[in-house]
């Protein structure tokens, strides 16, 4: 009897100790998994944090770059008008190439007349037909796109393989005839190379897009666009 007691006791206590283990074993497991979805959430909320100010410096950037170009533009439109008829298409043509030249990000630099033709530009020779470019026509429809234009990415007709879009503006008389667009052709990678130098975590994704879809530039993947 008393070996039979003690066997009952024995056995009470082990599934008293095994169940203890198990409780023990759920509780770690049950702290480990709620540690491990903190660390989580940290991270997710470290990450979206990251790309916020990622995305507010980046938009500045491009806000500067566009505001340049304005300038630029306002400082062209003074030079074109007090130009004297005889000297004006030898200085607008220097004045375009100086311009263009002392910003890295501006292919080429425009002049274009009410018909959608190239008549100056920064460029050498013959220049090419960008009557049929959204960033002339939106100025020649009706009615005219008001303000600076931001085109679409499109592929280089004078420099190979680059891609570019067209900054572009209108300009009119006191009639409210258009006089002549300038445009701004812009290098695509100067906004990938802005992408490429925020520091991006290898997880994240960062693009510049217009609100109809287009995408400039993305990172990673900038070549498959």
């Amino acid at each position: 009897m008393a070996v039979k007691t003690l066997l009952k006791k024995l056995k009470k206590g082990f599934f008293s100790l095994w169940g203890f283990g198990i409780i023990c074993s759920a509780s770690i497991l049950f702290s480990t998994g709620a540690l491990t979805y903190i660390q989580y959430q940290q991270q997710e909320a470290k990450a979206y944090e990251q790309s916020h100010a990622l995305s507010r410096l980046l938009s500045e950037k491009i806000k500067h770059m566009i505001r340049g170009i304005e300038t630029r533009f306002a400082n062209l439109v003074v030079f074109i008008e007090h130009l004297d008829k005889k000297e004006k298409n030898h200085f607008i043509q220097t004045s375009l190439s100086l311009q263009q030249q002392q910003e890295p990000s501006i292919m080429d630099l425009l002049l274009i007349n009410p018909q959608g033709k190239i008549t100056h530009w920064s460029g050498t020779g013959i220049p090419p037909d960008v009557s049929d470019r959204d960033y002339v026509k939106a100025h020649l429809m009706e009615p005219a796109y008001q303000g600076l234009y931001i085109g679409k990415p499109q592929l280089s007709r004078v420099h190979k393989n680059q891609w570019f879009f067209g900054v572009s503006q209108g300009f009119y008389d006191a009639h409210g005839q258009l006089l002549y667009i300038l445009v701004a052709i812009m290098d695509i990678n100067f906004i990938h190379n802005a992408l490429k130098a925020s520091q991006l975590t290898h997880e994240g994704s960062l693009a510049v897009a217009r609100k109809d879809g287009y995408i400039y530039s993305r990172v990673p993947e900038h070549d498959t666009i």
